[in-house]
């Protein structure tokens, strides 16, 4: 689902401001909805561990209470493409995420059910550092290194990511 720069202004007005400004950055008119949506709930001040129900919600599309193969493929396109836009950086190609996104279904469904449950999905994300290593290459921010560093500080274990350090 797709919205124009006033539809999206009247949804998000208060969330973001010079709406206009970010859709000329995107060369484009429209801006879809799920990566909107998908950034919020990265960017939110939570824990991953508070995140990853509502990304799992956002991409259950059938609400079977689990995610499909195509809908951690879209998961991880809309995520990607959205964190990109935000920070200005290109998005990588639909092929090398969708390669990325099945290599990784097989490495979650632990049951081999062909299914992620929300407990599969939420122990990969938590504790796979690949997937924070990969957020950062994508959306270098202080955010993200922030919210996992606070992890690892609980966790009692501390990683250095050489571009925050």
């Amino acid at each position: 689902m797709t919205v124009n720069p006033e539809e999206f202004d009247d949804i998000f007005s208060l969330i973001c401001q010079d709406s206009l400004e970010h859709f000329v950055l995107f060369d484009s008119w429209e801006v879809d909805v799920t990566e909107v949506f998908a950034v919020i709930i990265v960017y939110c001040n939570a824990t991953m561990e508070e995140k990853v129900p509502f990304l799992f919600d956002l991409f259950d599309f059938d609400h079977s209470k689990m995610i499909s193969q195509d809908e951690l493929v879209l998961l991880m396109l809309c995520t990607t493409r959205g964190l990109c836009k935000v920070v200005g950086k290109p998005r990588p190609a639909t092929d090398s995420l969708e390669a990325l996104a099945t290599d990784a279904f097989s490495r979650i469904d632990r049951d081999q059910n062909g299914k992620i449950s929300l407990d599969e999905l939420t122990e990969w994300i938590v504790h796979e550092r690949t997937v924070m290593t990969y957020l950062a290459k994508f959306a270098n921010t202080r955010v993200i290194y922030e919210n996992q560093e606070q992890y690892d500080l609980m966790q009692g274990t501390i990683y250095c990511i050489p571009e925050f350090c």
